[in-house]
């Protein structure tokens, strides 16, 4: 179900104005966003996305894992050595965005009959995963173009501990994550209308 149908021509910002105000009237108020956001997977999807943001006056952290250090990374991008650290750093409510693949790639090394993890799921749920370093309020983004039910799965798992969650599907390629790209957002419409500034910097 779509969070809302929107005429033609209409302004993602003027949007969530009026949305926002709706959202008051009802008693709901829509935090304010702050310019600041973690992106973990800085490939080419990522790395645009985060340069495009950089332009528009966004704040950039991510985390990498040690043999990815050297990897080339977009100036202006402040990177940590574990997801501890990155979390710290942001200010809470921490948004954090997931573009990582959405399937398992082949695996080497699993005993025989060990289930190999969704990498989504490994960063979310893993050994020091992001549930268990995120707080009430935080929000996930998954940018991995996932399998609606895993989506609603891992939704499930984050509200236990009162951390937000949206499934953003990312259309465009690089190039539209570097120039502006077609967003698919499935979620709650009030952390929607929390992130209509983030969107609106991203999309077309």
């Amino acid at each position: 179900t779509p969070l809302a149908i929107y005429p033609k021509g209409s302004s993602v910002a003027a949007l969530a104005v009026n949305a926002s105000k709706q959202i008051a009237r009802e008693g709901n108020a829509v935090p304010p966003l702050r310019k600041e956001i973690a992106i973990i997977g800085l490939g080419k999807m990522g790395g645009n996305m985060a340069a495009r943001l950089m332009e528009r006056g966004w704040k950039i952290m991510s985390w990498r894992r040690k043999e990815s250090m050297s990897k080339e990374t977009p100036v202006g991008v402040t990177i940590f050595p574990t997801i501890r650290e990155m979390v710290r750093a942001l200010r809470r409510p921490r948004v954090v965005w997931l573009m990582i693949p959405a399937s398992v790639p082949p695996i080497t090394g699993l005993q025989r009959g060990e289930p190999a993890r969704a990498p989504v799921d490994e960063i979310l749920f893993g050994k020091s995963g992001l549930a268990s370093r995120l707080a009430k309020e935080d929000i996930v983004i998954d940018g991995g173009n996932s399998f609606y039910k895993d989506s609603v799965r891992r939704a499930r798992e984050l509200k236990k501990q009162g951390i937000r969650f949206l499934d953003v599907g990312v259309s465009g390629g690089p190039r539209g994550a570097r120039e502006g790209a077609s967003l698919m957002i499935g979620g709650d419409r009030q952390t929607f209308e929390t992130l209509a500034p983030l969107f609106e910097d991203l999309a077309v």
